[in-house]
């Protein structure tokens, strides 16, 4: 986004090209323009937050026909994984889009809420998911007592700050 700092006039760019018409307009007014003092706004990655929300929904949906498969009962899912204690069968997996694939087999994990978890795999490899904290200040053993009602105190020191100019 590009802000005009002394008029009311305000170009804003959104994807990756600017109309024609607009760039002639802006030839013809090239002098007015470059005597304005111009301000670049950053933001993060360009995305659509409508197609974002499409994907997650279509994913919950297809992810949810694991949660009740009969004997197979599911101990955790995300948008696009599920753990399940036996393996789904052959009609569900493979490596087309859609299908699942088998990415670990757990010796031991703790499970705790959405994107809290922990497990060991056969390798003995241990992965941690830990959204709102820093993943490696946990270990195995902390999720251990957490799993058992055992309170866990961290505490993490991060500043944000957002810069505005104007």
């Amino acid at each position: 986004m590009f802000e005009y700092a002394n008029t009311d006039h305000v170009l804003i760019k959104c994807g990756n090209f600017i109309d024609s018409k607009l760039l002639d307009l802006i030839e013809l007014k090239k002098e007015e323009i470059s005597e304005l003092k111009i301000n670049q706004k950053r933001r993060g990655t360009l995305s659509s937050i409508p197609i974002a929300v499409g994907i997650t929904a279509n994913a919950r949906i297809s992810i949810s026909h694991f949660k009740n498969i009969p004997g197979n009962p599911l101990i955790y899912s995300d948008t696009d994984s599920a753990v399940l204690p036996l393996p789904l069968s052959k009609e569900f997996t493979g490596n087309l889009i859609g299908q699942m694939s088998l990415v670990n087999k757990i010796k031991e994990g703790f499970f705790i809420g959405a994107k809290l978890y922990c497990y060991v795999n056969n390798k003995n490899e241990v992965v941690i998911a830990s959204a709102g904290i820093d993943h490696k200040l946990l270990k195995v053993n902390e999720f251990k007592k957490i799993i058992k009602g055992k309170r866990y105190k961290q505490s993490s020191k991060q500043i944000y700050s957002k810069t505005v100019r104007g």
